[in-house]
C-alpha cells in the first residue's frame, strides 16, 4: 500500500516529489525502488476518479 501511495504521487505530471521517512534500511531501499516504475496516466487518472467524493444533491 505504502509503495503504491508514492508512486500515485511520483506519477505526477508536474510536481513529481515524495519525501518518504523511513525507519530502517530496509524501508529506505522499499520506498528507493518505488521510483523503477511509474503509473502510467491512465493509471493515475483511475485512482483520482476512485477517490473523488460523490457529489451531494443540493439542499433547498
Amino acid at each position: 500500500m505504502v509503495s503504491n501511495a508514492l508512486r500515485f504521487v511520483i506519477s505526477h505530471p508536474v510536481q513529481p516529489v515524495a519525501i518518504p521517512g523511513a525507519k530502517s534500511p530496509a524501508q529506505a531501499q522499499a520506498n528507493a525502488s518505488v521510483g523503477d516504475s511509474l503509473l502510467t496516466p491512465e493509471e493515475r487518472e483511475r485512482l483520482i476518479q476512485l477517490t473523488k467524493l460523490p457529489k451531494m444533491a443540493a439542499i433547498g
